[in-house]
């Protein structure tokens, strides 16, 4: 999500320290007691993942707007590339279409793995991204934040692979015997050794480096921030949580075959997304303007209000649109939801595209004083 270097240390938090620790690190905690709550009553599976949808996965996807399509400064900023975003509305239902006129369901079933692929990219670059701004509060040198960052994102993709190897619930989906065979459970030996040596390395070579410039900030929190709410977290969710899916009782199709995982992982990615955006819009608008927007952004809690309700109507119907747990306004497999799931696709892949695009410290001066890394002049 966020691209950009370690350099300074600025004012010492995204959006100050409170703001910070609920945002980034108490969601994780908050997430995993949602996890455990699952486990232990798997009936409240769906009401949680509607909650889920309605009041953090729907406001998480419209905020970005107010930091595009809302904003006359970023409209002019970004030109033709925001224009140029909803063209990815077109993936989905051209991909139904060359499924409708070829009798496969290949076109069809690879938009739908492009999905899910792009989609645990666009977290893990977000966890990446938050810790390449804890790193520059804690004054990391160039070594430290790279080798932070390539250990964080190797991780995670190893957990994933791991994760679709010896779930139940990704081998049903991908059409695989219930249990792993012998290669399969030496492939994944392999890389969890594999896994705890990298970790046990780069939380060595840090330390020392650490130890050996003794002037420069002592801040640990990007090596707690990387254990804890992104690492342990995420080695729960997938296999604690998910060694249990599905938890739905007869799952209709592949996706509500992981609606936990779903829920509780989304949660953390979606309120460090909302404390990004609410953080920044409060330091864009300080003391600017009385606009609609402006005042949304000086005010958080509003700010977060007007996404969700925005989310309540619009995220609401689409997903009713597309079938989903207890609402499905159209048969699960009839081309209409299809239509709409690929339209719901499409939304995050404007999502996902826009982000790759509006957040950018190290080009943008105005957005490093606004995530907290540098001092308005």
């Amino acid at each position: 999500m966020f691209t950009g270097t370690a350099g300074d240390a600025g004012d010492g938090g995204i959006g100050g320290r409170a703001f910070d620790l609920v945002f980034f690190f108490g969601s994780s905690a908050a997430a995993a007691f949602v996890g455990v709550g699952l486990l232990l009553h798997p009936a409240w599976t769906v009401p949680a993942w509607w909650l889920f949808t309605l009041l953090a996965d729907g406001p998480h996807l419209f905020i970005t707007a107010t930091r595009t399509y809302l904003s006359p400064d970023d409209r002019r900023r970004l030109g033709l590339a925001l224009w140029l975003a909803p063209l990815w509305l077109l993936a989905g239902p051209l991909a139904l279409a060359i499924t409708k006129v070829t009798g496969s369901r290949g076109p069809w079933d690879l938009f739908l793995l492009f999905a899910a692929v792009w989609s645990y990219h666009h977290v893990i670059r977000q966890h990446h991204g938050v810790l390449a701004i804890w790193e520059h509060h804690a004054g990391a040198d160039r070594f430290e934040a790279r080798a932070s960052g390539i250990f964080l994102q190797g991780a995670l993709w190893a957990m994933i692979v791991v994760y679709l190897v010896v779930s139940p619930a990704s081998r049903l989906t991908l059409g695989l015997p219930t249990l792993p065979g012998s290669g399969e459970r030496a492939f994944v030996v392999a890389v969890l050794i594999g896994l705890g040596a990298a970790t046990l390395v780069w939380l060595l070579a840090v330390v020392r480096h650490r130890r050996r410039t003794p002037a420069r900030a002592r801040s640990w929190r990007p090596i707690v921030f990387a254990l804890g709410p992104v690492g342990a977290f995420s080695a729960f969710n997938l296999f604690v949580v998910g060694a249990h899916e599905p938890l739905l009782a007869r799952p209709p199709n592949a996706e509500q075959c992981f609606l936990a995982v779903t829920t509780v992982g989304g949660l953390v990615h979606s309120f460090q997304y909302l404390g990004i955006v609410l953080a920044t819009n409060r330091r864009r608008y300080q003391g600017r303007g009385r606009s609609a927007l402006a005042r949304l952004g000086r005010a958080p809690i509003l700010g977060y209000l007007a996404v969700t309700g925005a989310s309540l109507v619009g995220y609401g119907l689409l997903n009713g649109a597309r079938g989903v747990p207890g609402v499905a306004f159209f048969g699960l497999e009839s081309d209409a939801s299809r239509l709409f799931l690929g339209v719901y696709w499409g939304l995050f892949f404007m999502h996902y595209q826009l982000d790759q695009i509006i957040w950018h410290p190290s080009r943008d001066p105005a957005l490093r004083v606004e995530l907290g890394l540098a001092r308005s002049s």
